[in-house]
């Protein structure tokens, strides 16, 4: 709350900086005028650029900037500022619609030039034409650039700030993160069941006994290796995904059914590691009845920049629609998607009595 009223201080202090400039610079008091043109302090100016700030016939006061032209010119200012700081910047130049900004910066510098004109036409019924091709006053111009210069520089301070909020919080993720990585997503717990299924597979003699073992040594080295990067391949982390549903599937029974599919080109493309393994672990963990039926889906489309992640799942207990957004696994998995991909996601899980669903969909431009 202080730093609000901070900021809005300094904008009323600015603002009053910036309206009583023109005081110090204003032309000293004129008792009568008659020439066609005047001096002011050495400086040559003609009558008919003050008529426009001033009401025809014989002027009392050189004081231009007290006209109500020119309060009008500054409130219409003080407006533009706002709207390109917080409008036009944010929607047109951020987004690299040079042209368009341009444009709409353009027309209104031009309305802003022709408004005492417009004025002075109805106030005074002059001839609107000829009031409207004067020629413009370079003052205007110039208070227009400053005001222009000022609001695209507090929002470029205002996208740098909160770039730099944001790596520092990026930062401070990692290293609370970089322990829960090991501890949630190869948790304890799935590595003492993975283990005791190896085993039963080579007590067994199972074939496939060492296609297990490989599996697993290959999650591991790509938790403690590829697990501390910013970002991996997609092929990588799809690969872990794999691996993980296949250990999973051999503790499961015939009554629990699989499906998996990634379709789209994973070349060339690149993700955060681990972002995905929380919603399909929470499928598995909650999707599995030992009396049940039970059907796990998990989706990956890959189009141009786009991937989507869906996972669904049969509901068999209540703990995971109580848990649907407060479980630790899914709350962790939105704060890295706030932190690393900020604007360029979107997150919907729906629960109902029978259907468990998770729809992601992240940019990875």
């Amino acid at each position: 709350m202080n730093r609000k009223i901070l900021i809005i201080l300094l904008h009323v202090v600015g603002w009053a900086l910036f309206f009583s400039i023109p005081y110090f610079f204003s032309p000293p008091k004129i008792t009568e005028v008659r020439p066609a043109a005047i001096m002011f302090d050495g400086v040559h100016a003609n009558i008919d650029s003050l008529h426009r700030f001033m009401p025809p016939g014989r002027m009392r006061f050189g004081n231009p900037f007290h006209s109500p032209v020119f309060i009008c010119i500054n409130i219409l200012l003080f407006i533009y500022f706002y709207v390109n700081a917080f409008l036009l910047m944010p929607k047109l130049f951020l987004r690299k619609k040079y042209f368009l900004y341009a444009g709409i910066t353009s027309a209104l510098l031009v309305f802003i030039l022709f408004v005492p004109g417009w004025i002075n036409s109805f106030s005074h019924r002059e001839n609107m034409l000829a009031t409207r091709f004067r020629n413009p006053d370079m003052l205007i111009v110039f208070l227009f650039l400053v005001v222009f210069l000022m609001s695209a520089c507090i929002y470029i301070m205002q996208q740098w700030l909160h770039a730099e909020k944001r790596n520092r919080a990026i930062e401070h993720d990692k290293l609370e993160t970089e322990l829960a990585f090991l501890k949630s997503q190869i948790n304890p717990h799935f590595l003492f069941n993975t283990l005791n299924n190896i085993y039963s597979l080579a007590v067994t003699k199972n074939e496939f006994t060492a296609d297990a073992i490989l599996k697993l040594s290959d999650m591991m080295r790509y938790v403690v290796t590829d697990g501390k990067l910013d970002i991996v391949p997609l092929s990588k982390e799809i690969e872990y995904l794999q691996h993980f549903i296949e250990l999973q599937k051999i503790r499961l029974t015939d009554k629990v059914r699989v499906e998996f599919h990634v379709s789209g080109e994973t070349a060339a493309k690149q993700i955060a590691p681990l972002l995905l393994i929380s919603f399909i672990e929470n499928a598995f963990k909650h999707g599995v009845s030992a009396h049940a039926e039970a059907l796990i889906t998990i989706n990956i489309f890959i189009e141009q920049q786009q991937m989507e992640l869906y996972v669904a799942n049969n509901v068999h207990s209540m703990r995971q629609l109580d848990g649907c957004s407060s479980g630790t696994g899914l709350l962790n998995a939105r704060r890295r998607l706030n932190l690393l991909y900020d604007q360029k996601h979107s997150l919907h899980i729906s629960a109902s009595e029978e259907l468990f669903e998770v729809r992601l969909l992240i940019d990875l431009t």
